[in-house]
C-alpha cells in the first residue's frame, strides 16, 4: 500500500508539474500584455460601445480557446497514462479505491477534453446571440 500511494504521489507530481510548465512555455515567448494593455487594446483609447466590448471579449476568449485545444491533446493523453497506470496497479495489487481512481482519471480525462472540442460552439452560440 505504502508502494502505491508513493507512485500516485509521484505521477500526481509529473502531471501538475506538465500542467503547470504549458501555460509558462507558451507564454516564455511572448510578452504577457497587463490588464491595463488588454483594455486599452479593446477600447483603441476611446470609449466603445457593449457591442464592440462583447464582440471583442469573443475574440479574445477564442483565443484563449484555441490555445488551450492545442495543449488539451498532449495533456489529456497524459492523464490518461496515468490513469491507466493507477488502475492497472489497481488491478495488479487488487486495490479497488486504485483502480476506481485509475477508471474515474481515465473518464474526467476524456470528458475535459469533450468539452474543451466543444467549446467553439458554445462561443459561436454566444456570437450568434450578440
Amino acid at each position: 500500500m505504502k508502494h502505491a500511494k508513493r507512485i500516485f504521489a509521484a505521477l500526481l507530481a509529473v502531471l501538475l508539474i506538465t500542467i503547470a510548465a504549458a501555460p509558462v512555455l507558451a507564454a516564455s515567448g511572448s510578452d504577457v500584455p497587463s490588464p491595463d494593455d488588454v483594455l486599452n487594446q479593446l477600447g483603441g483609447g476611446k470609449s466603445i460601445n457593449a457591442n464592440q466590448t462583447m464582440t471583442a471579449l469573443i475574440a479574445k476568449l477564442v483565443a484563449a480557446i484555441k490555445f488551450v485545444q492545442s495543449w488539451m491533446g498532449v495533456i489529456v493523453l497524459v492523464v490518461v497514462i496515468i490513469g491507466a497506470i493507477l488502475a492497472g496497479l489497481g488491478m495488479a495489487f487488487n486495490n479497488r479505491d486504485l483502480k476506481r481512481n485509475g477508471v474515474g482519471t481515465i473518464i474526467g480525462a476524456v470528458f475535459a477534453y469533450g468539452l474543451v472540442r466543444l467549446a467553439p460552439v458554445v462561443i459561436a452560440l454566444l456570437m450568434r446571440s450578440t
